[in-house]
This record gives C-alpha cells, structure tokens and sequence, in this order.
C-alpha cells in the first residue's frame, strides 16, 4: 500500500514539472501568437478573422442526425430477432 502512494506523488511531481516546463517553454516562443491565430491563404495577406461563426443551425441539425442515427442502432437489432419472436 505504501508503494501506491510513493507512485502516486513521484507521478504528481513529474506532471506539476512536465506543467511547469510547458509554461516556460511557452512564455519563451510567445512572439508568434499573431502568426498562429492569424489564418493561412496561401502566402497572401490575411483576409478577416480566421475563426469563423456557425450559424445554430448547424448545430441542431447535427445533434438531430446524433439522435435518430442512434436510433437506427437500436432498431437493427430489433428488426433481425423480430422474426424469431413469432409475434
């Protein structure tokens, strides 16, 4: 039990470093933030915002495909043994 615990921390130490190294690593390539939000065109300048707005939608009409394409899932299966219920 002992040996989980001294697992446990070693492992919390090395992932609060990795964190930490990460953060200083970072703040010294920070001059290229503007390159990295800025959107690619081809080596032409940069036209408007590179993050775009979906319209809602967009996003109903992909949360309604989720929900009666897992409903297709559930009625194969019902459909193959429903011969075999002889009802």
């Amino acid at each position: 039990m002992m040996g989980f615990y001294l697992v446990s921390v070693v492992l919390l130490g090395v992932v609060s470093a990795l964190y930490l190294v990460s953060f200083w690593i970072g703040a010294i390539n920070n001059g290229s933030i503007m390159e990295k939000l800025s959107a690619y065109e081809c080596g032409l300048e940069p036209v408007g915002d590179a993050r775009v707005k979906f319209d809602i939608l967009y996003y109903i009409i992909g949360i309604l495909y989720l929900i009666f394409d897992l409903e297709i899932i559930f009625l194969f299966p019902l459909a193959t043994i429903l011969f075999s219920l002889n009802s």
